[in-house]
C-alpha cells in the first residue's frame, strides 16, 4: 500500500505521466522508504530530487492541495508527424532534458564545431582506417569533438519514443536517442540526421528539437537538410537513393546486394539495406536483411562505452543514479 506521506506527490506526478514505480527506481535513492517521508525534512529532501530531475516547480510539491507545475524548459522546436500531439512528448522531453544536462556537465572535453560538414566528417572517419561511417564510427566521432550522444533507454510505461533529440545545454549540444529499436542499423541515420541540425545551426544555446520520427518524406525545410546532411555524411552523396529493380529483393538478397554495394562505396551495408526497404514501404524486409548481416549486440549496449569521458567526480549520487537507470549503464 502506499505509504501516506508521499500519496499525494505520486497521485499528483501520475497526469504528468510519471508513475510511482518509475519515480522510486529513477529518482529517489535505493534505501528510500516512503515512511521516511513524515519527518518534513525527508520529505523536503524526496520533493527536492523530484523537482531536480523531474523539471517540476519545488513549491508546488509541497502544496500537497494544488496541482504540479512545470519549470520553464528549453525553448522547444518539435518536429512531429501529424497526428502526434506536443504533449505526448512531455515525458521523453523532460527526461532527455535531464540526461542531456548531466551528461554536458560532467564532461571537460573540448567542443569543436568548426569542421562539421558532412563530406569532412565523412572523410575524417574513412581516413581513420574505418570501412564506412558505421554506428560505432559515428558515435565516436561526435564525443570526439565535444557533441556526447546519450540513449534514453527507459520512460515511464506508456509514455511516447521519439526517435531523437538535440539539446543545447551547459554550453556544448548533445545527441539524445530513443528509439527502441535494438539494431545499430536503425541508430545511424538518427545520429546523423540529429548531428545535421546542430551542424547547420537549427538550434541555439538553450533550445532543444524532437524529432518523433525521422522519416525521408518531411517537407519541412530543417528536417529536409537534416536529412540530406545525414544521407551526405553516411553515403558520400547527399541524393543517394537506391531504387528497387522490377522486383522485391528477397531479404537475402538485400543482404548480399547491402554488403557488396556497401564494401565498393564505403557505406554502412545496413544503411543502404534500410534506405531501400524505405523506398518499398516495406520495412520488414530491411529487419530480416539485417539478421542477415550479423545480429550485432543491444543498440542500448553499445551506447555505454563512450560515457566513460563522464567524469565520476562532477556526478552527484543523485545524478549518477538518473543517469544509470535511464540509459541502463549501471
Amino acid at each position: 500500500m502506499m505509504h501516506s506521506a508521499m500519496k499525494d506527490i505520486y497521485d499528483r506526478l501520475r497526469p504528468l505521466g510519471f508513475d510511482a514505480a518509475f519515480v522510486k527506481n529513477c529518482i529517489l535513492p535505493d534505501w528510500w522508504q516512503d515512511k521516511l517521508a513524515d519527518v518534513p525534512s525527508n520529505r523536503q529532501y524526496a520533493e527536492a530530487l523530484i523537482a531536480r530531475h523531474l523539471g517540476i516547480q519545488a513549491a508546488s510539491l509541497s502544496k500537497r492541495d494544488t496541482p504540479l507545475q512545470m519549470r520553464e524548459s528549453a525553448a522547444l522546436k518539435l518536429k512531429r508527424r501529424h497526428g502526434v500531439a506536443e504533449n505526448e512528448m512531455q515525458v521523453a522531453q523532460i527526461l532527455g532534458e535531464r540526461l542531456a544536462k548531466i551528461a554536458a556537465g560532467s564532461i571537460d572535453l573540448p567542443t569543436n564545431l568548426d569542421s562539421l560538414k558532412a563530406s569532412s566528417i565523412r572523410q575524417h572517419i574513412l581516413d581513420s582506417g574505418a570501412k564506412w561511417v558505421g554506428f560505432n564510427e559515428l558515435l565516436n566521432y561526435c564525443w570526439s569533438v565535444g557533441i556526447p550522444v546519450v540513449n534514453l533507454c527507459k520512460l515511464p510505461v506508456g509514455s511516447k519514443k521519439p526517435d531523437g533529440m538535440a539539446i543545447w545545454t551547459e554550453d556544448r549540444p548533445v545527441i539524445v536517442i530513443a528509439s527502441g529499436r535494438k539494431h545499430p542499423a536503425w541508430h545511424i541515420f538518427v545520429i546523423a540526421h540529429e548531428l545535421g541540425h546542430i551542424a547547420l545551426g537549427h538550434l541555439s544555446a538553450g533550445e532543444l528539437s524532437i524529432d518523433s520520427k525521422v522519416v525521408m518524406d518531411s517537407n519541412d525545410q530543417q528536417e529536409m537538410e537534416a536529412n540530406t546532411f545525414a544521407v551526405e555524411l553516411l553515403s558520400g552523396n547527399p541524393y543517394l537513393s537506391f531504387s528497387p529493380p522490377n522486383r522485391r529483393l528477397t531479404a537475402h538478397e538485400l543482404a548480399d546486394a547491402a554488403l557488396s554495394i556497401g564494401q565498393e562505396l564505403h557505406i554502412d551495408p545496413g544503411f543502404i539495406a534500410l534506405s531501400y526497404s524505405r523506398s518499398q514501404n516495406f520495412f520488414a524486409l530491411a529487419q530480416a536483411a539485417l539478421n542477415y548481416l550479423g545480429s550485432e549486440a543491444d543498440a542500448c549496449s553499445l551506447y555505454r562505452q563512450p560515457y566513460n569521458h563522464l567524469d565520476s567526480t562532477e556526478l552527484t549520487d543523485d545524478n549518477k543514479q538518473v543517469f544509470e537507470y535511464l540509459t541502463e549503464a549501471a
